[in-house]
């Protein structure tokens, strides 16, 4: 609400798909209150999703305001924020000029920031977005192939609607809206700022349940495009390097799945094999296998460490090799 943006040219819809009733009376009274003192328009939002039907979730919420944004008299800019997330009093006015500035340009994102962290960081959150937004992102965006980062950005409605709308998918929207901008010939931009501020993890639970679903919704988003590799009619528009950048991505993401499918497959190796008479000695069979992937996977997991984070200190990527799970 404290944005550094013209009042008059700015409306919040609060989206809520738990219908909660004491959140609608509370946003309804703050209503009231900036109208009286000429503040922004604010309006609460819960939709209705018919029996059987698919919500489609987070995607299917978004989308639903801004169709009703557009009926409430519409926009040439739409921003979106999670409900946690707290942006600077700049972060529209830091946003906003580079959609002015460029005519192909659709979305502008900045660093997903979390302002709470276990003491220590022990889960290693915190480096891994030390390593993603100042590395990964500026990189992409220098390329012109940038990802949404759905906890919040600003993008114009001319832009979705030459895409059909917000994505309405159950996994990755805001992977999937980039590769869709992408693919009729729009940019998605990064802004490196720190602009926007949410809640980290505050368990083991809750952090791998976090990363198990970005990994997994990530990589089904990148299977439906194809990975995309030559003859995806989904990214013919693509550029070469956006095509590259998507591609790595992926790799990326597969990355904690391969090494905890080796940790998982090498002692499997050895017991499916007959003729153990130790517990060091292995089967002719299971030592020639393990003499092959063994340094394979080690040596891959050792390259992907050194160019990833080959920049930072050792002791920061030790905890992120540590704790890429």
């Amino acid at each position: 609400m404290a944005q550094d943006y013209p009042r008059q040219k700015l409306r919040i819809f609060v989206l809520d798909d738990a219908n909660d009733g004491s959140l609608q009376k509370a946003v309804l009274g703050l209503a009231k209150e900036h109208g009286e003192s000429q503040g922004p328009r604010l309006y609460y939002l819960s939709r209705e999703v018919k029996p059987g039907g698919n919500s489609y979730f987070k995607a299917g919420n978004l989308r639903f305001g801004i169709e009703a944004s557009l009926r409430a008299g519409g926009s040439e800019l739409i921003a979106s924020l999670d409900a946690d997330m707290i942006p600077s009093a700049n972060w529209l006015t830091s946003l906003v000029p580079h959609l002015i500035l460029d005519d192909n340009l659709a979305l502008m994102g900045a660093p997903q920031v979390y302002y709470q962290f276990l003491d220590q960081d022990p889960l290693g959150s915190k480096t891994d977005f030390d390593t993603y937004w100042p590395i990964y992102e500026v990189l992409s965006d220098r390329l012109d192939a940038s990802f949404c980062n759905g906890t919040g950005f600003v993008t114009k409605r001319a832009a979705l609607d030459d895409i059909g709308g917000w994505p309405l998918v159950e996994y990755s929207d805001d992977i999937g809206c980039s590769n869709r901008l992408n693919s009729a010939g729009w940019k998605v931009g990064f802004a490196r700022d720190e602009l926007q501020f949410g809640v980290g993890p505050t368990s083991l639970r809750v952090h791998l349940k976090q990363r198990m679903s970005w990994c997994d919704s990530s990589l089904e988003c990148h299977r439906q495009f194809g990975f995309y590799l030559p003859g995806s009619k989904l990214c013919k528009k693509m550029t070469r390097a956006q095509r590259v950048v998507r591609f790595l991505q992926a790799v990326r993401e597969s990355t904690p799945v391969l090494t905890v499918l080796v940790l998982v497959l090498l002692p499997s190796t050895v017991l499916t094999f007959e003729g153990i008479t130790s517990s060091t000695a292995v089967s002719e069979e299971a030592a020639i296998w393990l003499q092959v992937t063994f340094p394979l996977s080690l040596l891959a997991r050792k390259f992907n460490t050194h160019v990833v984070f080959g920049h930072l200190s050792l002791q920061r990527a030790f905890n992120t090799y540590s704790n890429d799970i």
